[in-house]
């Protein structure tokens, strides 16, 4: 059985270690490799974790006693945003990822929650659509003097307790 708890300083180092390894596996076709170790070495530093771990709503999964995966979302309200949702590359396609996004709804209560992800990404865009994302635009994000090819997806808590019972 999975448990889901918020996130502390002591998980940093194993967050660190599933955001380089899902990084690597996610984006080595999508994003050059150092584009992609600029993105680890910024966006999961120590000192930020710590801030998004203060600020956001971040829980991890842990199964078996080992961390096997995170969600970092904002809590803005009505409309949060969605900063990442990532698993240990072995543990994917088992509901861990449903069950993460399902608890961050239940704690926070988000009318909207929004995420961006990269052109490409498929199976992250089949798993947004599986749980009531919708397409909404593309759009290019430059990272580190890089375009990125940007797909926004938008979850509303209308259309998902209407279609799927999401809330």
């Amino acid at each position: 059985m999975t448990q889901i708890r918020q996130a502390n300083e002591v998980d940093i180092p194993v967050i660190q270690k599933i955001a380089t390894e899902s990084w690597h596996h996610t984006y080595e076709t999508l994003i050059p490799l150092d584009i992609i170790n600029q993105c680890i070495d910024v966006f999961y530093h120590h000192d930020r974790l710590i801030k998004r771990i203060k600020h956001h709503t971040v829980l991890v999964a842990i199964k078996d006693q080992q961390l096997i995966g995170f969600i970092d979302a904002s809590n803005d309200k009505p409309d949060a945003f969605l900063y990442a949702l990532y698993l240990k590359p072995d543990v994917t396609h088992k509901g861990i990822g449903s069950e993460l996004f399902k608890e961050y709804l239940r704690c926070t209560h988000p009318k909207t929650v929004t995420v961006d992800v990269e052109r490409g990404n498929d199976p992250a865009v089949c798993f947004y659509e599986k749980h009531g994302f919708k397409y909404e635009r593309a759009f290019v994000d430059v990272v580190f003097d890089y375009s990125l090819q940007t797909e926004c997806y938008v979850w509303r808590e209308i259309e998902a307790t209407a279609t799927q019972g999401l809330k």
